[in-house]
């Protein structure tokens, strides 16, 4: 008998789906392929949702696909990850504790959030490293929707970096422990960095910067007569750019970019700036506000795996070793055939398979209720029908299985009045909840402007934020205190080109002397209007 699993890995975008088997002699991918969305038009969230529905059923029905038992996965830049070490080895305490802890890394409501944990590890009786994962509601409900309209029921909703983690450990199980490495996930939208450090996910993080947007650019060049595609990513060598040159009728130069223009390489050169930009952003915000040590070693995946000689151009530019996540040799069959971009749904399925994995699950508590209580109903009906044909075989069946009926209905009736309060509990926390979906997603939300200026490359001591205030759909204003006049235009500068904002302006007040022979110090206050808005 064969057990089949089917991993999601949904997306704005796009939906991958990856089938494996476990099979008496191991596991067998069968069956991988990416469903793309529709892109959104217009406001009306439900036929967008349904068009994404109707794609991944015509998909599902055409490769006429038996689902079996199914996990979620979410992108990361929905889900916030953290690393906590918690003074307890008790698994209630523990559970308490890590949505204690969640609670101070949510900057909204926490009962609107999904939150899961996993024990890593226990030291002894004194504590645990544990992994807490918490998404907001909506991030969950509309992938479990669309799935659901498709009669899938996943068991289990993790999120892209642990999968990511959870496959990099399986195929390097005898990776040493005191090393510090990053996995570095380059797809077509996001980038998502993982650091393990002896042997624990300590930080991850998703930006924006994927291979796409190199494309749509590129595409959007005049006189281009062949769109490009992910497919001419193996003639981008990194390590030999340099424009074509015509000698004698032949050309020159670097073979592989013969049929790019000089605008191309251009934009190219441009995205890999980007790339190396944002990793060493990102590493340097986990280095200064999580305490990680510096990166030994990068393993990448992801579409842009494909690019000739990634790996020897990080190490070049970075200035550290790096090398493509290696599957070669694995006893999963048919791995070798795996996109490296499948290689989140692949660990995944690791999470369903291997009980040593990091296993997360954000799928909602109604969900997680409703789903034991068809299980419950199914095992009735199951046993029922089996019970059944014992019957028609003897009739000497029927006093074991009245009592065994009986035994069964009162087990069942037990665990009912169990999971009442869990189920009024629920029922009053939709009461008192609802959730604006909209905020969240809304590209200029106060936690996503927060975010930005967080990661901004240049922001001088000498100016300080006191105080940040958001009005909704309208702006943005950011007081403080600088010393250098020079220094705050610098700031204004960044937010002028951080995309979110139409309008910077500056309010200014005299220049305040100090105690002592301290400087003069400038209180400002900056003004800044969204698109649309000037104020």
């Amino acid at each position: 008998m064969t057990n089949t699993f089917t991993a999601f890995e949904m997306m704005e975008s796009e939906c991958r789906v990856l089938q494996m088997k476990q099979l008496k002699t191991g596991l067998k991918i069968e069956k991988f392929f990416a469903v793309p969305f529709p892109s959104k038009s217009g406001t009306d969230a439900a036929l967008h949702q349904k068009a994404k529905t109707d794609a991944l059923r015509a998909a599902i029905k055409e490769r006429s696909l038996e689902i079996g038992e199914s996990i979620l996965i979410l992108p990361k830049q929905y889900v916030t990850v953290r690393h906590v070490s918690l003074p307890s080895v008790d698994n209630i305490e523990i559970a308490q504790m890590a949505r204690f802890e969640a609670e101070k890394h949510i900057p909204f409501n926490v009962e609107r959030h999904n939150i899961s944990h996993h024990i890593m590890k226990k030291e002894g009786v004194s504590g645990s490293h544990v992994l807490i994962a918490a998404a907001d509601s909506p991030v969950v409900d509309e992938p479990l929707a669309i799935l659901s309209a498709l009669g899938i029921q996943p068991a289990v909703a993790t999120v892209s970096t642990v999968s990511l983690y959870n496959i990099f450990r399986h195929l390097n199980p005898a990776f040493p422990e005191e090393a510090t490495v990053a996995l570095l996930h380059i797809g077509m939208i996001n980038i998502d960095l993982v650091i393990i450090n002896k042997g624990f996910l300590v930080f991850t993080r998703s930006t924006s910067h994927g291979v796409s947007k190199l494309f749509q650019e590129m595409n959007e060049q005049p006189n281009r007569t062949k769109p490009l595609g992910l497919e001419d990513i193996k003639n981008i060598d990194l390590m030999k750019l340099e424009q074509p040159m015509q000698t004698n009728g032949e050309t020159g130069g670097s073979p592989a970019i013969a049929d790019f223009s000089e605008n191309d390489i251009a934009l190219i050169e441009q995205w890999k700036n980007k790339l190396l930009q944002s990793i060493r952003q990102t590493h340097d915000f986990a280095r200064r506000e999580f305490e990680c040590p510096m990166m030994e070693r990068i393993f990448i995946s992801g579409e842009a795996a494909a690019f000739p000689s990634i790996e020897e151009y990080m190490t070049s530019a970075l200035g550290i070793a790096a090398e493509k996540i290696n599957a070669a040799g694995h006893p999963i069959e048919g791995i070798a055939q795996l996109p490296s971009a499948y290689l989140p749904c692949l660990g995944a399925l690791i999470e369903l398979t291997n009980h040593n994995a990091i296993r997360l699950n954000l799928l909602p508590e109604r969900y997680i209720v409703e789903r034991l209580s068809r299980q419950k109903r199914q095992n009735i009906l199951s046993l029922s029908l089996m019970i059944g044909g014992v019957l028609i075989l003897s009739i000497l069946y029927l006093q074991a299985y009245t009592m065994r009926q009986d035994r069964l209905t009162e087990w069942y009736n037990k665990q009912n009045e169990k999971l009442k309060p869990e189920v009024a509990r629920l029922m009053d926390m939709q009461k008192k909840t609802r959730i604006i979906s909209d905020y969240v997603r809304d590209p200029r939300n106060a936690l996503a402007i927060l975010d930005y200026i967080s990661t901004f490359p240049y922001m001088p001591r000498s100016v300080s934020v006191m105080e940040f205030k958001y009005t909704k759909g309208s702006m943005v204003e950011i007081s403080g205190h600088a010393l250098d006049i020079k220094d705050l235009n610098l700031f204004i500068g960044d937010l002028e080109k951080s995309g979110f904002f139409s309008d910077v302006k500056i309010k200014q007040r005299p220049w305040i002397p100090l105690s002592g022979n301290r400087p003069k110090v400038l209180n400002y206050t900056l003004t800044c209007a969204f698109e649309g808005e000037k104020k």
